[in-house]
């Protein structure tokens, strides 16, 4: 049985997913700690190849202020095979945030404005995109990604300190 949240399943099954889906996956260049493989290819074979999408309004408060805010956002499983291997040696995103946050980085996917998705083998799932932000989503990942795809990043997610004396360091989002 999936672990993806009944809130979000109906997303899901619109972009093809159904109980059961498992896609072969090509992780050769995945570097998979051994106690981490069996999950992350149990959850990436779930995943891989859909473009899951949710529109919709959130009544929010804003410096004490009511709104409503609209927001569009989908997720692309992917495992960015171009984006985790460097060919001429240069650092990529995955590399840069692997380093600032001590662990190793593997990729979920891609979002709303090329932001990389990615998973550690603690199984946090994480939001980036160089230049601007790194953020903790969640320690469930299927959790982080409902809360991405019901914009509700607000209340779980940490943002990462890139500079500075408190570099690699999370801060609360406020």
């Amino acid at each position: 049985m999936s672990s993806i949240p009944k809130s979000v399943i109906p997303f899901f099954k619109k972009a093809g997913w159904y109980e059961g889906r498992k896609e072969k996956l090509n992780i050769s260049n995945c570097n998979l700690p051994d106690d981490f493989s069996d999950f992350y290819i149990d959850f990436m074979s779930e995943l891989v190849g859909l473009e899951v999408h949710n529109k919709g309004k959130k009544h929010i408060e804003l410096f004490g202020e009511k709104v409503t805010q609209e927001y569009d956002l989908w997720i692309r499983f992917d495992l960015m095979t171009d984006d985790i291997s460097s060919i001429d040696g240069e650092e990529t995103e995955f590399d840069y945030y692997s380093s600032l946050i001590g662990r190793q980085l593997f990729p979920v996917g891609k979002t709303n404005e090329n932001w990389c998705l990615a998973i550690d083998i603690e199984k946090y799932l994480y939001l980036f995109n160089s230049g601007y932000n790194c953020f903790r989503i969640h320690n469930d990942p299927y959790e982080g990604i409902r809360c991405y795809l019901e914009n509700d990043l607000y209340s779980t997610s940490y943002v990462l300190e890139e500079e500075g004396e408190h570099a690699g360091k999370w801060f609360k989002r406020e």
